[in-house]
């Protein structure tokens, strides 16, 4: 993130100074507030375990679940290849309806969610601007409880990926223009509009949350002076 600002600070500020936005100012409060955010997802780790202690002691064992356990390396990664997309599709659908929830309700969105859409057009350290409240609502899902680390890991790290490119305006500007669709042109919508494109274009087609991206133009960028 710090590396991304630096490098795109003469390319984006000409167009935030036009919206009235100190990009210096918004990149430093982003960047802090990033790193509230990674803390609490590393203490979600120690959570989500001492959940999955209390929670998870009658769940068999993947020994038990198959008593010819021979080739454990062999096992996980076929188990860990099997569960990662079910943990994509499930922490993306429990992701949608906390979401929904926080635009819906006046209250939590005035109170939790707002402070995420103050970065109207996102930058990369703008994916961790989340209150411990929103992280548990998306985050914490029935895998991470019921499943070893190793097993949920890999579907939150894919997950993890688009998120940060969904907060890269400067991408998501580049794509509407082109005409194509993606992460970073549907959560870059989502904020630039502050509405629909909650999560993914499936679920969002599901729940009639998709906006027509056809229909809205791309922003146009000054060129940084020289």
């Amino acid at each position: 993130n710090i590396a991304y600002n630096a490098a795109s600070f003469l390319r984006l500020q000409p167009f935030f100074a036009s919206k009235g936005i100190d990009l210096r100012r918004h990149q430093r409060w982003s960047y802090a507030l990033t790193n509230v955010g990674s803390s609490f997802r590393a203490f979600k780790r120690v959570l989500v375990f001492a959940l999955s202690r209390l929670i998870a002691t009658s769940v068999p064992t993947l020994a038990q679940l198959l008593p010819t356990w021979q080739y454990p390396t062999v096992w996980a990664g076929f188990v860990i290849a099997l569960i990662t997309p079910v943990a994509i599709a499930g922490g993306l659908f429990q992701f949608h309806l906390a979401h929904s929830w926080l635009h819906s309700n006046a209250t939590l969105y005035h109170l939790v969610h707002k402070v995420h859409h103050l970065a109207r057009y996102p930058i990369p350290s703008d994916a961790g601007t989340e209150s411990p409240l929103e992280f548990m609502l998306d985050e914490i899902t029935p895998l991470t409880l019921l499943g070893p680390f190793w097993l949920w890991l890999p579907g939150e790290a894919f997950i993890m990926r688009d998120h940060r490119t969904g907060h890269t305006f400067e991408l998501g500007n580049k794509q509407l223009r082109a005409g194509e669709e993606g992460p970073a042109v549907h959560h870059m919508l989502h904020h630039t509009k502050n509405a629909g494109n909650l999560s993914i274009i499936p679920y969002d087609k599901l729940f009639g949350t998709l906006m027509d991206s056809t229909k809205i133009s791309a922003f146009e960028l000054p060129l940084p002076r020289e």
